[in-house]
């Protein structure tokens, strides 16, 4: 038996917004998305001084994720992996609610370039309540 997406399974039943479950069900459901970001990004680049046995690649709080990028192969990994969840799952970003912010130097001397239109701030960014600036 080979890898890769299963045939289509018929959706009979949902689960209301709200209902105590979806919490939970939501977080099994995202926990993929997640595990494989984790081990396929090289995430935040951090002087050596910080003692982390491996950078962060990711934040993740509900439904709002922050993900760390340090070069256009981050990035394309980062669109390869969306693209084979969201069509396992049916779910999609929703880029015009996404930012991005550019902090530090980058390995590479071009700035990545991002997918869904999305632009690079460099003044600042708020997640979750916190201001992130340069």
């Amino acid at each position: 038996m080979g890898a890769g997406l299963s045939r289509p399974i018929p959706v009979q039943r949902g689960i209301r917004q709200g209902c105590p479950i979806s919490g939970q069900l939501y977080s099994l459901a995202i926990e993929y998305l997640l595990f494989r970001l984790r081990s396929k990004l090289s995430g935040l680049s951090l002087p050596a001084s910080c003692g982390l046995e491996r950078p962060p690649t990711l934040s993740a709080y509900a439904e709002d994720v922050s993900i760390f990028v340090s070069s256009q192969r981050d990035v394309q990994c980062l669109q390869d992996t969306l693209s084979l969840y969201e069509r396992a799952s049916s779910a999609r970003v929703n880029w015009a609610k996404s930012s991005a912010l550019l902090l530090g130097r980058w390995r590479e001397q071009v700035v990545p370039s991002l997918p869904g239109g999305l632009q690079w701030e460099t003044e600042g960014l708020k997640v979750l309540g916190v201001l992130f600036q340069c």
